[in-house]
């Protein structure tokens, strides 16, 4: 339940903390000049008798009937200790204190003020003061109120400082629900970088908290605090998580069925980075089917954006991080250890990699310990040496495309071709209003573009982009949707912004990375893309113009698919019969010839049907399964 306007206030009795401090932090709290709150001690130890008596004994406290003493059971951690008290809440907003500090007067009325005049917003912090004098906490301080605006903070954590502390910020309980589904947060900074990544964070420009001590002061040393932070901030950007806040907001917002894990027939799947790419999402959607035909899927990774997909989904993520050393050539000893323990510890039957690190440690790893390994081969960015030493002992190769299994035949390595599958079944109306999003008149023509925006893809984005800007001039009603995310971004963004320049208005849309993106193609009149792309296109019905990181294969119909699957959407070979000077034209044809464009999509979604059903691949990849552990 939520009250609305309701701030509950959850504070971690420690056991280290100082009594006189629990008495000045319960004042600021009754003293607020905002009276609508909650207030919810969780004891971390049973034994501190003092402090519950300090708490009873405050004569604010006595005269108010929304006070909880709540004892900790199994609860360590300080993030399972704030879920808890979460959990009981009953307010619209929260607060999470887990030091006795002081809220100033105004605090909760200033930052509910905030949210008044924000909305959408769900995080606002506030500026500090510390009651000591020491430099340190002179330095903390000064640092901590430089950072004020969205921009500011934003650019502070991807530049490795982080400007935030727990205890200031005000968050909407609909956050936190999020979060807190989750134990895997260690400390304050985990569960700051946590919110983070579903929110940016303001502040309010005023002094509102005040620390009795040094805000760091639970640190063994100030060396110790900024190691962690740097530490945690470093994986943090690595993954790229403040680029993919909106992608995570959609996954946040979107409801699925919890997988069950059953039986025995467990499956490792080891890959060192789960990024937004075409690679992981194949991954996600096999383990999907896999799972429902009762193969329990755990995945060994060190982290990465998708991460939170696989969770949400209900799969078991295994944290493995392969150290590699590069003067002697091999992998840390610990990684083996971790490596056996997992297969121990899960009973795992068989392990399954897709990417160059993992392929070269699973070799060498499951040899060692004598369990079945295989290989999916996603395109042509594997070394032939690589290919040739480690598929050569693999117990299976998969190839996604001809001209992979061509590469692999040259190679003198076996392998089976199974196409990406995508979800041919799944609903095709837009739950979003992409018109109303962005800002587009209602009778215009859409042209989504998706592809990841870096290395190659960056500048295949930056080649449609240049074979579109004529189009542009010509079609007024024409506007064009980039999907995607990169570090080539950003020069796609300018070069958008000087067409969108020229052409006075807004007619190119760069809307980053997105979990919903099949809503853009069934709001679009045509799709541009390649492999997983183009196959979810052509899934909702659209006509698909290839565009690969190799050539522009054309527009995707009845007598021209055979051709562009040699080549696998433009993406794994070269199509010499086609030209990217075709690009305009085929976007003209499309664009005047509506009787023929519907009906391209129409066979689109029928060939898509035929031959890229992800049912088909998860029983193609069953049996291979089937082969070695049966």
């Amino acid at each position: 339940m939520e009250i609305e306007g309701l701030v509950s206030i959850i504070i971690v009795i420690e056991n280290n903390v100082n009594t006189n401090n629990v008495k000045l932090s319960i004042d600021s709290i009754n003293n607020q000049s905002y009276k609508k709150t909650e207030i919810m001690f969780i004891m971390r130890d049973s034994e501190k008798e003092d402090i519950i008596k300090a708490i009873k004994k405050n004569n604010n406290i006595k005269n108010n009937n929304n006070i909880k003493i709540v004892q900790a059971n199994n609860e360590k951690s300080l993030f399972q200790l704030l879920k808890k008290g979460v959990e009981i809440s009953n307010g619209e907003f929260v607060i999470l204190e887990n030091n006795f500090n002081i809220s100033l007067k105004k605090r909760i009325e200033k930052q509910l003020k905030y949210f008044k005049n924000n909305p959408q917003k769900d995080i606002v912090g506030c500026l500090i003061k510390c009651r000591d004098n020491t430099p340190l906490s002179k330095s903390i301080s000064t640092f901590h109120n430089k950072f004020i605006n969205e921009n500011d903070i934003n650019n502070s954590i991807r530049g490795g400082e982080l400007p935030l502390f727990l205890n200031t910020l005000m968050i909407r309980k609909r956050l936190l629900k999020n979060i807190f589904n989750i134990d895997y947060k260690e400390d304050e900074i985990d569960i700051i970088l946590e919110l983070f990544k579903y929110s940016p964070i303001e502040k309010v420009n005023e002094k509102l908290y005040l620390f009795n001590e040094c805000p760091i002061s639970k640190f063994d040393s100030e060396k110790q605090y900024y190691s962690i932070v740097d530490i945690k901030l470093g994986k943090f950007n690595k993954d790229k998580m403040i680029e993919y806040r909106s992608y995570l907001a959609e996954l946040r917002k979107t409801t699925v069925n919890t997988l069950k894990y059953k039986g025995n027939k467990n499956i490792l799947i080891v890959i060192e980075q789960l990024n937004l790419g075409g690679t992981e999402t194949h991954i996600f959607s096999m383990c999907k089917i896999l799972s429902k035909m009762g193969i329990n899927i755990y995945i060994a990774t060190s982290g990465g954006i998708l991460r939170e997909l696989f969770i949400k989904n209900g799969f078991k993520i295994i944290d493995f991080s392969l150290k590699f050393n590069k003067s002697t050539n091999t992998f840390s000893n610990d990684n083996y250890l971790d490596f056996k323990n997992i297969i121990d510890r899960f009973n795992i039957k068989l392990v399954h990699c897709h990417l160059e690190k993992e392929m070269i440690f699973c070799k060498s790893a499951c040899k060692k310990f004598k369990i079945p390994y295989g290989v999916t081969l996603h395109g042509m960015f594997y070394s032939k040496d690589l290919i040739s030493n480690v598929c050569k002992d693999a117990n299976f190769v998969i190839a996604v495309s001809e001209p992979v299994k061509l590469l692999c035949d040259k190679l003198g390595i076996e392998s089976t071709v199974i196409f990406n599958g995508v979800n041919i079944s799944e609903r095709i109306s837009s739950q979003q209003n992409i018109y109303k999003e962005l800002n587009i008149p209602n009778n215009s023509n859409i042209i989504t573009y998706c592809s990841r925006l870096s290395w190659g893809k960056g500048k295949v984005a930056e080649l449609f982009l240049n074979g579109i800007e004529e189009i542009l001039f010509k079609y007024d009603d024409l506007h064009i949707v980039i999907v995607g995310e990169g570090d080539k971004r950003y020069s796609i963004e300018n070069y958008a912004a000087s067409i969108n320049k020229r052409m006075r208005k807004e007619v190119i849309h760069i809307v980053g990375a997105k979990y919903n993106v099949k809503d853009y193609y069934v709001e679009s009149i045509l799709v541009v893309g390649t492999g997983r792309v183009a196959l979810e296109g052509m899934s909702v019905s659209k006509p698909v113009l290839a565009f690969g990181g190799k050539c522009y294969a054309g527009i995707v119909k009845y007598d021209t698919c055979d051709r562009v699957l040699k080549s696998y959407f433009g993406d794994h070979d070269t199509d010499t019969t086609n030209k990217y000077l075709n690009l305009k034209k085929d976007i003209e044809y499309l664009l005047t010839h509506e009787k023929e464009r519907l009906e391209i999509g129409i066979w689109s979604k029928n060939w898509c049907s035929e031959n890229f059903n992800e049912e088909d691949m998860g029983i193609k990849v069953n049996e291979i399964y089937n082969k070695i552990l049966f």
